[in-house]
Order: C-alpha cells, then structure tokens, then sequence
C-alpha cells in the first residue's frame, strides 16, 4: 500500500492543530476554575462535625480559598469547626475567607503564607493558636471580636503595625505580637477589664484609648508604667483639633523661637530602653481609627517591583539600599496620619527602615500628624517641607541627621517630639516660617545642646 506524503503531511497538521485547540480550552478552563480546594476530616461524633486537614491547588490562574461553614460528604452535611496544626503553611494564594462556624486556627495553620489579597475571618472564631500567622504577609486582615484566646507568637514578624483589641479577648499570649515603638493596640470602648491580658509585657508599644470616660482602663495603664494615649474625635470639616497651647516651662531661647521643653512629670513615661528619651505625648500620631466591629490589622505587603526599584506597601513606598535596609521615599496617596515603621517585609525578607529620603512628604497638604520610626539615622532635606497642616511629628530614638529645610514653611507645626538623643546635626531653615507657638519636646539632658541647633535651623 503506497502513501500519500502529501496526505500524511495535511492529516498530522490537523492533528496538531486539533491538539493545539484542545490544549488551548483546557487552560482557559483550568484557569478559570483555579481555587484552593480544602480537605476534610470527618470526626467521629453525633454532632456531625469536620475539621480542616489539608488542600490541593486546582488550576494555575489565581487561587482564592473559602472555608465555608458546612462540607458534604456522601450526602451529609458537616459543620466546620476547626482548622487543624500547620495546614496552610506556605501557601500562596490571593484572598482567604474563614467562617465563623470553625471555632479555632490551629498552631502554625497559616504560618508562611503569602496572600496578595485579604484575609477574612467572620465573627465566631474563638482561637487564634500558636505560631498561627507567624512570617505571614497580606495586604490587610480582618478580624472578629468573637475571639477569646490569641496564643504565643501568633502574630509575630507579620509586619502588623495596629491591632484593636477584640471585645471578647480573655487570653493574649507575653509574646503574640512584637513589641515595638512603632506598635500601637487600640482599646475598644466596650471593654471595662484588661488585667488578664498580660499587657504590661508590652512596654515599647502604644496603649490607644477610644474614649476618656474609660477611666480604669487609663488607671490601669498608668499603674503598669504604660504608655497610652487618647483617641482624638473626628471633626465634621475634618481639620485637625486644636492643640494645648498653654507654655509648660520657661525658655531662655529668643521670643521669636519656637519653646523646647523637657518631658512633662504629669505626663506618664514609656518604660524604653533609653530611660532619658522623653515620652510620646498622648495625642501622638496614628495610621487609622477603625469604628467598624471588624477588627483591622495593617500588614506588610510585597508588590510588583517596577522599573524604579520602588516597592509599595500599605501605601508607603520603599527603596532597597542595601540587603538589610531600605529608605522611605513618599506616600502613593496623601493620608492624614503617615506613620514610617521600624521594618518592612519584603518578598519574605525583613528590612530595616533607616532612611526618609530628601523630599519624601514634601507639599503633603493632608498629612497633620507623623511618626519616624526608631530605626531610622538620617531624615532628607525638605522631606516634610511646606505640609501645611501638619501639627505633630514624633522623631525617632536614632536619628543622627536632619536636613535642610525639613520643616521649612510648616506654618501649622504646633509640636514636635524628639525621642532621639543622638542628633548632631540639624540643617539650615529646617525651623524657617515655623509659628513661634510651636513646642519642641526633648530628651532629658538635651535641652542646651538642641538650643544651639534649633537656633542655627531657624535661619
């Protein structure tokens, strides 16, 4: 039988063009149908329950997953109670939502995890275990006030700048969160007691008060040498409230200058490392207030990094300088509270923020309050030049160099904070056209020194 090579040549182009289309529907489904698939296991028990002890990726596009309050199993319908030990640990996904019918998040179930999206737990969840969001990246978290029981490090190196306490909360681990300068938990109004909350394990971080009637709380506070503050009450036009201008000491610095002061002994100190740094004044600045039942944590999240080498996370942009720092280089929307961490995450990797670069927050006409973390040396020249409605700015315990201009034509600053005792050098009219009512706090031991600079930046 002869063959046509003609015909077999046409017969295998069909052929490969069949396949070629066939291969082309196939991943179109495949990626569309892309999710994370839970696996379950049934407990044997009269109240039909299951727990979460596994998953599989299906699909290559991008892959949310949904625990959802019952599974079926052979025509039976189970509840969902409890995601066991390290179950999605390392996963890569996008969003993930969590029921309020599993009761507890076992010890390292999402330890690892990198999330591009949100993180959503409904109300119900009662343990968070140990270890639980341990190194865990996502653009934001959200959290029910049904939780009782937050166990050792379960939020730590997750990046979580702010964290409001659930009103449910009984239980809060010595070591669940990093305690840090640049932490902040917030107290919720609805709760009256926090002695069995261990909090006074946590003595660099920020005690925000929601309301000044919530006395012993404050009593409570002060009596464990903890810093706190007051939450500040929104305006209806939305300008910053009126400061305290009433002079605490007597200043032998010229009358057109602005007043440094030591720290206030009514005040309550921040139990620091260095005892001498003056303490955060009460009406610090803050990322956000949250007024919604759900809690929310702010949390490090890596982005594409473009052509320029910036990074974006939780609307802070960054610049890699070397393999353990990185500079703050501006804001990608103006916000009115701008808070610069310690450290930031990127791409799994932890980096220390020791740099604002020059210009960074120049003509941010909304920000009116900023807090420079406490890893950060040098602060650029004109870096908050011309914000004019900024009120209060917290310097940071190690910063070395101001440049120049830094405050230049800041015709609102009605405070300044230096928690830094280090400063040599502040450049030339970083205090120009600043109101004469300003007040500068300084650490103890400072005063003279910081005169002769402040004077040399008026000019």
């Amino acid at each position: 039988m002869r063959i046509n090579r003609k015909h077999m040549i046409y017969s295998l182009l069909g052929v490969f063009l069949l396949l070629g289309i066939w291969g082309q529907d196939a991943y179109a489904t495949t990626v569309l149908d892309s999710y994370v698939e839970p696996g379950y296991h049934i407990i044997e028990n009269a109240d039909h329950e299951a727990e979460v002890i596994a998953y599989r990726l299906v699909g290559l596009g991008t892959r949310n997953l949904s625990i959802k309050d019952t599974m079926t199993s052979n025509q039976e319908q189970y509840k969902v109670i409890r995601i066991v030990d390290g179950v999605f640990k390392g996963l890569k996904a996008n969003d993930v939502s969590i029921a309020g019918s599993v009761k507890e998040i076992g010890n390292e179930a999402f330890a690892s995890a990198k999330l591009t999206g949100i993180i959503t737990i409904d109300e119900g969840v009662e343990v968070l275990g140990e270890k639980c969001f341990q190194n865990f990246i996502c653009t934001r978290m959200k959290l029910p006030n049904s939780i009782t029981t937050i166990k050792a490090l379960a939020f730590h190196n997750t990046g979580v700048s702010r964290f409001k306490l659930p009103t449910a909360l009984q239980s809060l681990a010595a070591d669940a969160f990093d305690d840090a300068d640049t932490f902040t938990f917030i107290i919720p109004k609805e709760m009256t007691d926090i002695s069995s909350l261990h909090l006074e394990n946590y003595t660099k971080s920020t005690f925000q008060v929601e309301d000044e009637s919530q006395t012993d709380i404050i009593a409570y506070l002060k009596e464990k040498g903890l810093h706190y503050e007051i939450a500040e009450k929104s305006t209806e036009n939305n300008d910053p409230p009126k400061e305290d201008t009433k002079d605490t000491t007597k200043s032998d610095i010229p009358a057109n200058s602005p007043d440094i002061t030591k720290p206030d002994s009514t005040e309550d100190s921040s139990n620091t490392q260095n005892p001498d740094e003056s303490t955060e004044l009460t009406n610090n600045p803050q990322v956000s207030q949250s007024v919604n039942s759900e809690q929310q944590i702010s949390i490090t999240d890596q982005t594409d990094i473009p052509n320029n080498g910036i990074y974006t996370i939780d609307n802070l942009l960054y610049k890699i300088i070397d393999k353990k720092k990185v500079s703050f280089v501006g804001c990608k929307k103006q916000a009115k509270q701008l808070r610069i961490p310690a450290t930031v995450q990127i791409a799994g990797m932890q980096y220390k923020v020791t740099r604002v670069e020059a210009g960074a927050c120049k003509k941010n006409t909304k920000v009116c309050k900023i807090w420079v973390g406490s890893q950060v040396t040098v602060i650029g020249a004109e870096a908050f030049a011309q914000c004019k409605n900024l009120r209060h700015i917290t310097i940071g315990s190690q910063v070395k160099k101001i440049g120049a201009k830094t405050f230049y034509k800041d015709t609102g600053l009605s405070r300044v904070t230096f928690r830094s005792s280090k400063l040599s050098s502040i450049g030339k009219k970083t205090f120009y056209c600043v109101p004469k009512s300003t007040k500068i706090q300084v650490p103890k031991g400072t005063k003279k020194k910081y005169q002769k600079l402040i004077q040399k930046a008026m000019k």
